[in-house]
């Protein structure tokens, strides 16, 4: 791990749901020149073809050449019997990781045309977003944490990527 990656993980994975596997995730051309299609259970988003990819179908992680920044995307356990009980239960979980970290704001938001939690957080030299969307019952987590304060291409490169994201498939 590099010096700039060192202060990334304790708010990543606070945000995340574990590592990464460290498989290549599987991807496809985006129609933007530069970008990848990533497909996380439900969820596809795109990503800048130039970021170091790990995971799988169940977990993605991406990580930009310069190691200032983390995005991931997973597929969490199922909890509760519908979207609206899986809201109330990722809404739950990002509170129970609430220690620790600073200016969090959290408010009901949309990804990928769907009803989402969406939050924002500091823990120390980082600064974080998290969005949660569910198919059904299934929640769908999308994070991204960098070294604070985030540089503009990074912060483009993230709405980016919160833009392109779809629900579709899969789960």
């Amino acid at each position: 791990m590099t010096a700039a990656r060192s202060g990334l993980p304790v708010l990543a994975l606070l945000l995340s749901g574990g590592c990464a596997g460290l498989g290549t995730p599987a991807s496809r051309p985006a129609e933007r020149a530069g970008w990848l299609v990533f497909s996380v259970g439900a969820l596809t988003f795109e990503a800048p073809s130039g970021w170091e990819a790990s995971g799988d179908g169940q977990k993605v992680t991406l990580v930009p050449p310069e190691g200032s920044a983390r995005l991931e995307a997973w597929v969490g356990a199922g909890r509760g019997a519908d979207g609206a009980a899986c809201l109330s239960a990722a809404e739950a979980a990002l509170k129970e990781r609430d220690a620790g970290l600073e200016r969090v704001q959290r408010h009901p938001s949309r990804l990928g045309g769907r009803p989402a939690l969406a939050q924002e957080a500091d823990q120390g030299a980082t600064h974080g977003w998290a969005w949660v969307a569910c198919a059904g019952a299934v929640p769908h987590w999308l994070t991204f944490t960098g070294r604070s304060p985030v540089g503009a291409p990074l912060l483009e490169a993230w709405r980016t990527v919160v833009e392109s994201t779809r629900f579709g498939g899969g789960t």
